[in-house]
């Protein structure tokens, strides 16, 4: 078994694509609306990393502080700034662990928790 997509309900959908896709890079490949107040859409990394995002009109309450996801990057500083510049809220680091990796913690318009992490 493998995961093959996060799902994220989402206080704008708009503005959550524009998020994946301006800033950290996924492309739209699907979206629909299953019914009339419900709207759902599909991003890919391109590398087999989906998420799906979920737009309910009756959803009136966002946390996710049960959800993080996981990006590696190649340089954790240049993450950072380039993060800083998007407008992203940076929670945390970057803070290197004991191993040698570089973790940089942040938060995407839904708070939900955005781990980045530069391998030794």
């Amino acid at each position: 078994m493998k995961i093959d997509f996060i799902s994220i309900g989402t206080k704008s959908i708009d503005s959550s694509i524009s998020f994946y896709e301006e800033v950290l890079g996924f492309t739209l490949y699907n979206s629909y609306s299953p019914a009339p107040d419900v709207k759902i859409a599909f991003l890919s990394d391109g590398h087999g990393m989906k998420i799906e995002l979920i737009d309910h009109v009756h959803i009136e309450e966002y946390q996710h502080n049960n959800i993080s996801l996981g990006f590696e990057v190649d340089d954790i500083e240049e993450t950072k700034l380039y993060l800083e510049k998007a407008g992203v809220k940076i929670i945390s680091g970057p803070t290197r662990i004991p191993d040698g990796t570089w973790i940089l913690h942040a938060k995407d318009p839904n708070s939900v928790n955005l781990g980045f992490v530069q391998l030794p």
